[in-house]
């Protein structure tokens, strides 16, 4: 038996495991970033690069850690500002609804049956 056909009888399980919870309405969908960035929302790689550009450029980041960066780059930007308003303000913008609230995409995540959503995306998608 090779590794491509263990590979398609993993995925065909569980492409079944999935319908059979689609098809009972039981199941909750997490939604990431990735659902909202086709209307303009930012990955939160996209975010911490546009937050370096935009509040503190020229910082070097210790580190890949989303949260350790958001967190330099705030503590940065009260130092070189001396209040946490030009962090906040570009927050509020950045994430401020869209022209689109939703597309076609979103729609047809809804009309699957899912019985809840959750989300990490702090957009109003």
């Amino acid at each position: 038996m090779s590794v491509d056909i263990d590979i398609r009888e993993v995925n065909s399980r569980g492409m079944d495991q999935l319908l059979a919870v689609l098809h009972s309405e039981n199941g909750v969908l997490m939604a990431g970033a990735g659902c909202s960035a086709e209307l303009g929302y930012p990955t939160w790689e996209r975010l911490i690069n546009d937050m370096l550009v935009a509040l503190t450029p020229g910082l070097q980041l210790p580190n890949n850690d989303v949260k350790i960066a958001a967190q330099v780059i705030k503590d940065e930007c009260v130092k070189r500002h001396k209040d946490t308003r030009p962090y906040e303000r570009f927050l509020q913008d950045y994430f401020a609804p869209k022209k689109l609230a939703y597309s076609d995409f979103h729609c047809d995540l809804v009309k699957l049956g899912f019985a809840g959503y959750t989300t990490t995306n702090y957009d109003p998608v």
